[in-house]
């Protein structure tokens, strides 16, 4: 294990000096590709291009096919950590823990290789997925390939490594990102007001619409001021999220009609929105066996239900777009030290999740292998389930 574990880190690291924004990871696809390629013989690669990377295992007819997701791009931020690995790519950075999924999945990849369970694997290698929805551009290569159940992970910087946070049904909201240009009245520092009174605007809508149900927040501001004058134009960055897609829409509708009315507002030049997320829910039935496949590999003190969270991620088109599989999306603790929140520029994680994140995988796998065992056995055979020490089989 102090092996698998040494490697975990070592691809972890890797890639953690390589970080690529969303839709630009073509070096990072190339190593994923080089490693399937060095490591495994049994791990077919059946897509590579921009779209992403997708490697598959035969486990043998008649079996249940079980996907992966990682995801692959960075963040424009700059690290700020003074580490031997820190990124060598000037402003970007695995300020999300991708880096980590990856190191997980492509390690999980090597163990099927020289495990060859009896179960039907797809390992989904996808880019773009903080804000373009890359997931969207996979959905059209994974229909018709029979996949029953898909599962993604996601470290914590807020869980202790050993740690397991999830939750059955809803559980991630939906997410509308929008970009915003507003023309504003130019001129002299001395006679016009600044765009100050356009933010208070925001702001005050901002009051009134965020209520624990539903949230606006400002990511990016950014004008063509100088000093002494009056930019006349004012850029916004957005997000909105809830569990309703609609509700976001709607949010986005109101502040635009507010902003059009306000008095330092000469008119609206542009609004575009983003991207879309759907809000996510896992599937009630395979998260709570999944729960329980937690609790009884890692003790169910360790396994902990998580609130509805405003956090999104594409994985929820998956879910939507692929509605026969069942899905489920759970969180590895991931803490390192104090104010380490994720998308900033410290960003770090306590690298021993990344064994309890690839042991977890590992064990959805053999759970899949030994349900497709036993429901080949004749009534009749000898039943040896009670010196199996994993769990029972799922019953969907």
């Amino acid at each position: 294990m102090v092996e698998v574990y040494e490697e975990l880190r070592r691809i972890r690291r890797d890639l953690h000096q390589i970080p690529e924004l969303a839709g630009a990871e073509s070096q990072t696809r190339g190593y994923i590709e080089r490693y399937i390629l060095q490591h495994t013989r049994q791990i077919r690669i059946d897509h590579h291009s921009e779209k992403g990377l997708i490697a598959c295992y035969d486990g043998g007819p008649q079996l249940p096919t079980v996907a992966f997701r990682a995801e692959m791009d960075g963040l424009p931020i700059q690290d700020a950590k003074e580490v031997a690995y820190k990124s060598r790519h000037e402003g970007i950075h695995h300020a999300c823990g991708h880096d980590a999924h990856m190191a997980i999945v492509l390690q999980l990849l090597r163990w099927v290789d020289e495990s060859a369970p009896r179960v039907n694997l797809i390992f989904i290698f996808q880019p773009a997925e903080e804000v373009w929805g890359g997931a969207r551009e996979l959905i059209p290569l994974l229909q018709g390939r029979n996949i029953a159940y898909m599962f993604a992970l996601h470290v914590t910087p807020d869980l202790y490594p050993g740690y397991f946070s999830l939750r059955s049904g809803p559980a991630l909201a939906g997410c509308l990102t929008a970009e915003l240009e507003l023309e504003l009245y130019a001129g002299h520092a001395a006679d016009r007001q600044d765009f100050m009174a356009v933010l208070a605007e925001v702001h005050a809508f901002q009051q009134s619409y965020n209520d624990g149900r539903r949230l606006c927040r400002i990511t990016h501001v950014e004008t063509n001021g100088y000093y002494n004058v009056i930019p006349d134009r004012l850029q916004l960055f957005l997000s909105f999220r809830s569990a309703d897609e609609e509700v976001n829409r709607n949010g986005y509708g109101q502040l635009l009609r507010k902003l059009g009315g306000a008095e330092a507002v000469r008119g609206i030049r542009s609004s575009r929105v983003i991207s879309e997320y759907p809000a996510y829910a896992n599937d009630p039935i395979l998260t709570d066996r999944i729960q329980g496949l937690l609790g009884k590999r890692f003790g169910t003190g360790y396994v902990l239900e998580s609130p509805f969270l405003f956090s999104s991620d594409d994985f929820a088109f998956y879910a939507r777009d692929l509605p026969d599989v069942r899905t489920c999306y759970y969180f590895i603790g991931a803490y390192i030290r104090e104010h380490n929140a994720v998308h900033t520029a410290q960003f770090d994680i306590g690298e021993t999740a990344l064994l309890y994140g690839y042991e977890s995988f590992r064990a959805v796998i053999r759970m899949f292998e030994q349900a497709g065992q036993r429901a080949a056995t004749p009534p009749n055979s000898e039943d040896r389930s009670d010196k199996d020490e994993s769990i029972s089989p799922l019953h969907i």
